[in-house]
């Protein structure tokens, strides 16, 4: 039975690193932290929802739900949706009583309409209610 040779990542050695790179990044993408002003820090890849108490829509699918204690409930049950465009990380305001504001670094604030994504660099803090989170 003859295999053809094939690299540590499963695929044929032909392929540039570039494109194995790539295929790689999009089953889950890349790692982001969110730093919470609560104190936690949340690891996620892939795409998610941040709220109180998050839920998704039928027929949608998040790989996280991320929950944050906001005892003012000034952060809406599902406040928003994060996830990631070709590395970049995005979010993305689920029509949140209180909004959300994307203030990266050395830019002036922005407040997002919902439903629309903006991708963020890291470092960048997202206001979400009385509440925020850095992106890392």
């Amino acid at each position: 039975m003859h295999h053809a040779a094939a690299s540590p990542t499963g695929f044929a050695d032909e392929l540039d690193i570039d494109q194995t790179r790539i295929v790689d990044r999009s089953v889950r993408g890349d790692r982001f932290v969110l730093q919470f002003s609560t104190g936690e820090s949340v690891s996620v890849t892939g795409t998610g929802l941040v709220g109180r108490n998050p839920v998704a829509e039928p027929g949608e699918y998040f790989d996280s739900f991320v929950t944050i204690s906001d005892p003012g409930k000034s952060v809406s049950k599902t406040h928003l949706e994060f996830g990631q465009d070709n590395g970049a990380f995005w979010v993305s305001d689920r029509f949140s009583g209180n909004g959300t504001i994307v203030r990266e670094p050395d830019l002036a604030p922005r407040r997002c309409d919902a439903g629309k994504r903006y991708r963020v660099v890291r470092g960048t803090r997202v206001e979400i209610g009385e509440q925020f989170f850095i992106v890392s």
